[in-house]
This record gives structure tokens, sequence and C-alpha cells, in this order.
């Protein structure tokens, strides 16, 4: 399965429309170059970054897992006024992409001693040839009590690879806390239960831009809210770019729902 998936990238990526080419910005007016870098770089931040789609409780010692994860992200693809091209069509190859990204990912976790957890992940982003290759610490504090609920707190990081034009890399902070309950008339079969959860996150991405043919774009971070329908952060060296449809303020801290 991980080798179907490594191998898939390399016909797929030739001339998707998918494919991100910041070379494109060349034909973009100068005074939006920078809004529209921005813009995608942050709901690309966000589609890559995956939050924890598992139980909150630890695997044990002995214990490890192998996932195969089909992630589906929306993002602002299409003109908003249906005159003016979007930026995801100005920053992509073919200029049409998919408002859908899917980005199927094989994961694998261990458990360590003391309810610490670590575990990696590959994917691929369909249609382009770019990997997402991540990793992740786990610690859960409270694990396997039967009065209380689990509480985790993870950190990850997770990089865009194989776009010789765009690095992009992604931490991110969780805080998850969630229950385990056995199935409900299912006493006789131990091993079926279900694990509802919920959490915070807080991420931060980074992308130094390597156009050749546009102005160089300085290295740039960003707090971005975990959510694809927000596109405001705090910047270092780049500009802050809010977007008048959204009215959350520039520069806040993120949180996400999970």
């Amino acid at each position: 399965m991980l080798l179907a998936t490594v191998a898939l990238p390399a016909d797929a990526g030739a001339s998707s429309s998918d494919e991100i080419s910041v070379n494109r910005l060349s034909q973009v007016p100068a005074v939006q170059r920078q809004s529209s870098f921005d813009f995608v770089v942050r709901e690309l931040s966000v589609s890559i970054s995956a939050p924890p789609t598992w139980g909150v409780g630890s695997l044990g010692l002995y214990e490890f897992e192998v996932a195969f994860d089909n992630r589906l992200s929306f993002v602002h693809a299409s003109s908003s006024d249906g005159i003016n091209i979007s930026p995801w069509q100005q920053m992509t190859e073919g200029g049409d992409p998919s408002s859908v990204q899917w980005m199927p990912t094989v994961r694998v976790r261990k458990g360590l001693p003391f309810s610490f957890e670590v575990g990696g992940d590959i994917g691929w982003h369909a249609g382009t040839a770019q990997m997402l290759v991540g990793g992740y610490g786990r610690l859960a504090f409270l694990d396997g009590w039967k009065r209380i609920p689990d509480a985790a707190i993870q950190l990850r990081y997770t990089g865009y690879v194989g776009n010789d034009q765009l690095e992009l890399g992604v931490f991110e902070a969780d805080l998850s806390v969630g229950y385990t309950f056995m199935a409900p008339g299912l006493a006789s079969h131990p091993d079926m239960f279900f694990s509802p959860y919920a959490g915070y996150g807080y991420l931060r991405g980074r992308w130094p831009s390597r156009s050749a043919r546009c102005p160089p774009y300085p290295h740039g971070s960003a707090r971005t809210p975990r959510t694809p329908l927000s596109t405001h952060g705090c910047s270092g060296s780049i500009a802050c770019s809010p977007a008048s449809r959204w009215a959350a303020p520039a520069c806040s801290s993120a949180s996400r729902s999970m």
C-alpha cells in the first residue's frame, strides 16, 4: 500500500492543473503577488497538516498501528465574484485547480513507555508530484482512567516535499480530550469500542519561496487558524493579507475543533 502511494505522483503530477507554480505569479500585477501567494500557502498549510484521527488514549508499549488515511480539504479555488481569477487560479500550473484537494496518506504509530507515543506519515497531494512527509510525538498525560476522560498533547511537523519553487513546513501543537466506550450491546466482544474526542490546536507554517521568474519572496511565517475558511494570520517578514470577505482580525491566535 505504501509503495503504491509513493509511486503514483511520478506520472499524475506531470501537467496537473493542481500543481503549485510560484513562477505563474509573474503574470499577476505586482501589487497582487504577495497577497495571492499568502492566500494559497495559508490554505495549503491547513490542508497538509492533519489533526489527530484516532482515540486519545495511547498505544501500549508493545503495540503499533499502520493505517491508511483518505483526507479531503476544501479550498477557495474558484473566483469569488465570477470576474477576477482567484489566487489558486493564479498560482497553479493549469489555472483551473480543484476546490477539493485529496491527500491519501499512510500512517504508522508506535507506543512507548509512560503513555508516550511516536509516529510518522507519508502521503501524496493527489494530482501533483508533491508528497507530504510528517512525524509527531505525543504524551497522554491522562490515560486509561475509568472515571475521567483521557487527555493528550501532541507536537507534529509536516513538510510539503517535491516542489522546486516552494518549501513549506507546518508545525502543529494539539490538545485532545476524549473517552473510550465499549460498544453497547456487544459485551461479548471486548475488542469493539468507540472513542469520541474533541481538541484545540495551534498551527504555524513557514514558507520561503524559490521562484526564479518572480521577485523573491522573503521567508515568512504565520499563525494560521485550523479551518480552510479562514486565511488570516500573523506574519513575520511577510505582510498580513486579510481578506474582506472574512471578518476575523489579523494576527489572531489559532484554534480549531476536531
